[in-house]
């Protein structure tokens, strides 16, 4: 699966998040994530990443999520332990104005 979007920020951030993971925070105050100590605790627990962009502006965003095989011991060699996972990635172009 893959697609593009157009985005504004005037925090020079993007979010990464699982919506169902941040769930609790839909009543919390519009800005939790620049509290230290609650943006890290959402981090840690994988529910957010937050990305720093280093400049305001609207950017474009290319994204794919495909599915990619994984070795849980890569040191070991055998093949064994080889599971299914989801590898996602974006690109960003724009910002800056």
């Amino acid at each position: 699966m893959r697609g593009t979007f157009q985005m504004v920020t005037d925090t020079a951030t993007l979010c990464l998040y699982d919506l169902a993971a941040l769930k609790h925070r839909a009543e919390d105050t519009s800005d939790w994530w620049s509290i230290p100590v609650d943006e890290l605790a959402e981090v840690n627990a994988g529910h957010c990443l937050f990305l720093n962009l280093g400049a305001d502006g609207v950017y474009e965003v290319e994204w794919s999520l495909e599915d990619v095989e994984e070795d849980s011991d890569p040191d070991r060699g055998t093949g064994k332990g080889v599971s299914s996972a989801s590898s996602v990635w974006a690109r960003l172009s724009g910002g800056g104005g």
